[in-house]
């Protein structure tokens, strides 16, 4: 880390010497070894947590990459720490893969009782849906300490969700439950001799949820809900 402090000083000695400056300079401002240490075990450790991170961990996230980016004097490294900070808050973990997208696909698939009158498709799908139904389908899919752990931190789970970067996040698993129950339809299409109006469906049901969420603000109640 010293010697990569040490490459970045001579290299912004340089840069401040050219004007403007490049693009392609690696320059950074003494004192930020710390910052930077700092934001790339934060994200290091978000991207091998097997759950999804918290609403506080975003934040943190967040202060430290705005801490970081600012401590470059080239746009391209800013862009660089400010992508993997974005990439990190929407990366899809281990457990919403194993648990919350089965639970999901359950769900969309017609086969939960006490969720048949949600809107699978709309904005307020999660706020809707309540807390019991949502842990007694995900029972099927996920148990033992994954499944405990969830119940115990459901609200600061689901938080991240509410928000208007983790309604994206949350869209994107709702679309690997629907696309993987549909491609198991899309087999069976084939096997049994294509029908156009069923096709016609499920290709549907793939777009719709595909469909980009216009949200221009923060849903409304969402954050008081899972407070």
């Amino acid at each position: 880390m010293r010697l990569l402090l040490f490459l970045f000083v001579a290299i912004s000695s340089t840069c401040v010497l050219a004007s403007p400056c490049n693009d392609t300079c690696t320059d950074a401002n003494i004192g930020c070894d710390y910052k930077l240490w700092s934001l790339e075990t934060l994200l290091n450790a978000i991207r091998s947590s097997f759950f999804p991170v918290s609403q506080s961990t975003v934040e943190v996230l967040r202060q430290s990459c705005e801490n970081t980016t600012i401590c470059f004097k080239c746009d391209k490294w800013k862009r660089k720490y400010q992508k993997e900070c974005d990439e990190a808050v929407l990366q899809v973990h281990e457990f919403e893969k194993n648990c919350i997208v089965p639970t999901l696909r359950e769900i969309f698939e017609g086969g939960v009782e006490c969720a048949k009158n949600n809107d699978f498709f709309s904005s307020d799908f999660l706020l809707k849906l309540k807390q019991s139904c949502f842990l007694k389908t995900m029972r099927n899919h996920c148990t033992g300490s994954n499944y405990s752990l969830f119940e115990k931190y459901y609200f600061n789970i689901m938080k991240v969700y509410t928000s208007v970067s983790g309604d994206k996040k949350f869209q994107e698993l709702k679309c690997m439950a629907v696309e993987a129950g549909q491609q198991t339809k899309l087999e069976l299409l084939n096997l049994k001799g294509t029908n156009h109006e069923e096709l016609s469906r499920v290709l549907k049901n793939i777009h719709t949820c595909y469909k980009p969420v216009e949200l221009s603000v923060e849903p409304s109640g969402l954050e008081d809900e899972f407070a």
